[in-house]
This record gives structure tokens, sequence and C-alpha cells, in this order.
């Protein structure tokens, strides 16, 4: 079922209740998401720092990643680029979809990629000042990590 949904399974994600899901390609490298206003970078198949197989630390997805992408001209002309928040990661989350759960205009296979694995966002886990919360896109799970795993990261512009 990689990729696919189970049609008809008998559960409530098949009643499909609530906002709809709506996104706009910018043809910049970036998609928007109409329900949160939230801009979100696209993650490449080339060697650029949206490499779809770059992982980072957690800080490093600050030091290196966001900075990179704040650093005059900025990423797609926007220099407010930022590690999401959890709530804003889990936003992406498609229950419908596994590996990725993310709807596919985040991982067309073309020009947009996601692995269904690990992303990071910005929330440090209260148990441990040492972790941080990620959504795994395997399946949408969320969990803690320490700080020094190297996790995937999506960044995000936008209120």
């Amino acid at each position: 079922m990689k990729g696919r949904r189970a049609a008809n399974s008998g559960d409530d994600g098949d009643l499909e209740l609530g906002a709809a899901r709506s996104y706009t390609d910018n043809a910049d490298g970036t998609i928007t998401d109409h329900r949160t206003g939230l801009m979100w970078e696209k993650l490449t198949n080339d060697s650029s720092i949206h490499n779809q197989y770059n992982t980072y630390t957690w800080e490093n997805a600050f030091a290196v990643k966001i900075a990179t992408l704040n650093t005059p001209t900025c990423f797609a002309g926007h220099c407010d680029w930022r590690l999401p928040n959890i709530n804003e990661v889990q936003s992406l989350v498609h229950y419908g979809l596994i590996g990725p759960a993310i709807d596919p205009a985040f991982n067309n296979g073309v020009d947009s990629f996601t692995q269904p694995s690990s992303y990071w966002s910005s929330t440090t886990y209260a148990g441990s000042p040492g972790g941080a919360w990620f959504v795994d896109f395997g399946e949408g799970s969320v969990f803690a990590d320490s700080k020094t795993s190297s996790v995937f990261v999506r960044a995000v512009r936008g209120s």
C-alpha cells in the first residue's frame, strides 16, 4: 500500500472530513498551503541545500540549513525561513497515505520529494532539553529524539 489510500477500510479516515487540503506550487521551489497560509520549501533531487537526502542535527538545522536559506539574496526571495514547530510539521501529514504520509504535492517524484522518514521541528521536548520533536512521514507518527540525531529538514515561512 505504499503511497496509496486504503479504500473503504471502514475507519474514520475514509470520511475525509475537515478542511480541504489545497496547495499551490509557486514554481520557485516552494509550495503554499492554503489551509494554513504557510509556505514550504520543496525538496529536490540535486546537490543543492534543498536535496531530499540532506540530514542535519537539530543545531545544524538552524546553523546550516536555515542560515543558508536566509543568506541574501535568500531562497525564493524571502529571508524569513525557519524550522517549523511540531504542529506545523504535523499539519502536512496525510493519514490516508503511507510511505510517505504526505500529499503528492510534496512528493511527486519529479521536482518535489519527501523521504518516508523523520523531519525535525523547532519544538524542544519538555521531558528533556536535549531532545526535540519530529514527525516521521513513513506513517505520520510524532516522536522526540536527541538533538544530536541526524534527521531531515523542510523549512517553512509564514505564521
